[in-house]
Formats: C-alpha cells, structure tokens, sequence
C-alpha cells in the first residue's frame, strides 16, 4: 500500500507525541512542556485512524470484491 500524505503526517505526529512523552526533556536537559490529555486523546484518535486505514479497510476492500465477483458468477450462471 502507498502512503498517503495524511498518513504520513499523522505517523510522524504520533511519533513525536510518544518521543515527547516518554523523554520529556530537550537534547540540552531543559524540561519540555508536559503533553495533556487532549495530546493523548489526539495520538489515541491519530493511532485509530492509521490502523483503520492500513489494516481494516483493505480488508473491507477484499470483501466487498468478492462478493461482487460472487454476485457476477452467480449472474452468469442464472443466464446460462
């Protein structure tokens, strides 16, 4: 699967949320602002989307072909 822009960007952000999170400090030892919950929730909701779309819907997309290739053999077979 080609990515998307909007995957894209949405990994990378997720990444940096979850970098940030975890190593909450700069490369010089300042402390960074702490993330909150609407962070969280943004990551949480980004993650959902990514997954949606790489894992569940080229599932959905197989699916529905076959049932339309199902729907087409069975379309032959009535006319014959």
């Amino acid at each position: 699967m080609s990515e998307t822009p909007v995957l894209a960007d949405q990994a990378q952000h997720v990444r940096v949320l979850g970098k940030h999170g975890a190593h909450p400090y700069d490369t010089k030892g300042n402390e960074l602002k702490d993330l909150g919950v609407d962070d969280a929730q943004s990551a949480l909701d980004f993650c959902g989307f990514i997954f949606d779309q790489v894992f569940v819907q080229p599932e959905k997309i197989q699916a529905s072909k076959k049932r339309i290739v199902k729907k087409e053999s069975e379309n032959e077979s009535n006319n014959t």
